[in-house]
């Protein structure tokens, strides 16, 4: 057992992200519930925040509006947390996660306003990572609405920093993205 939790590097938060990159919403889920839980225990407001943040990635799988929904109120926690410790750095995954909870149902003004707040914030605190993630995500948004000089910038911006933060997989996956677009 982690005798000294680690926040967003909590076994159970760390694992419930791994968990929604494979796929695994059902279990992404579970394991962010229960990562909640052990920040509650603890009473650390920054381990909750973090669970409630891989709550929402978990709930985005669902790919529909329920779904949606229940992701930008997980992220939506996960903000009032991070403003009440005045941790901002916490918004940096939130405002990816709110980004793609109203951009993929098709509500792309919202999602690039949370996109450049995400990608400020993310330049602040040297995230280029997460940053990447956001262009990712703003780069299928558009492709889904079929807006493709807007995601064909997006992409290509993704998949040049990816490939910069020596991540294969978010480059890959930003190629994929424009394949998808060009097709």
């Amino acid at each position: 057992p982690v005798l000294r939790p680690r926040a967003h590097r909590e076994t159970l938060l760390l694992l419930s992200l791994i968990l929604a990159y494979q796929g695994e919403a059902e279990m992404a889920l579970a394991t962010a519930v229960a990562g909640i839980q052990r920040g509650q225990e603890l009473n650390s407001e920054f381990i909750t925040a973090v669970g409630y943040l891989r709550q929402g990635h978990a709930w985005l799988l669902h790919k529909n509006e329920p779904g949606y929904e229940r992701a930008r109120q997980s992220f939506q926690q996960g903000v009032v947390l991070s403003e009440q410790m005045d941790v901002p750095r916490l918004k940096v995954e939130a405002f990816w996660g709110l980004c793609q909870a109203h951009g993929f149902p098709g509500d792309h003004k919202t999602a690039l306003d949370y996109a450049r707040e995400g990608i400020a914030l993310a330049r602040l605190f040297g995230d280029e990572w997460v940053e990447m993630g956001i262009r990712l995500t703003m780069g299928a948004t558009y492709t889904l609405l079929g807006l493709v000089p807007e995601a064909n910038e997006w992409l290509a911006q993704a998949a040049t920093g990816f490939r910069d933060c020596s991540d294969l997989f978010g480059e890959t996956a930003a190629r994929l993205w424009r394949c998808l677009l060009w097709h």
